[in-house]
């Protein structure tokens, strides 16, 4: 061995192919884990989805008729003699309406929870327990 040198060629190699390993394992794993992700199943019953502005539409609310005073809103001294309001339509005659038919959701955890994959009760659990530590017949041990 020589002098000043820690490790020899085939000891850096090994290195090297075991760290490569690992990167390879970690790139991997980050790639699916979007993936697996995506194909959870949810139980819920009800679809993701956030109100955007897709599912709002502007509605007039505004009850007074839109109206620009004329000529024949005067009379002959200029007097106005029109009963209609003047009133032009602005954004504040309109609002939002939600015009989505489907309920804003966020799945949770609990909706990627299957209800049905545990049935089992209490009792059901204990009499399991108890029907295998009779054939071992060790049940004065487990109580």
């Amino acid at each position: 061995m020589r002098k000043g040198k820690l490790l020899s060629g085939r000891a850096w190699k090994r290195i090297v192919r075991v760290l490569s390993c690992i990167v390879v394992f970690c790139t991997t794993y980050a790639l699916i884990l979007p993936a697996i992700t995506q194909e959870a199943q949810a139980y819920c019953g009800s679809e993701d989805h956030q109100h955007t502005d897709e599912c709002y539409r502007d509605i007039e609310s505004c009850t007074k008729e839109e109206h620009q005073h004329a000529e024949d809103c005067y009379d002959a001294n200029g007097n106005l003699i029109c009963q209609q309001e003047e009133h032009t339509h602005s954004e504040e005659c309109t609002r939002e309406l939600l015009d989505c038919t489907r309920e804003e959701h966020t799945h949770t955890l609990q909706c990627f929870s299957n209800p049905e994959a545990d049935l089992e009760t209490e009792e059901d659990c204990k009499r399991q327990i108890k029907d295998v530590c009779m054939k071992r017949k060790t049940w004065d041990t487990i109580s």
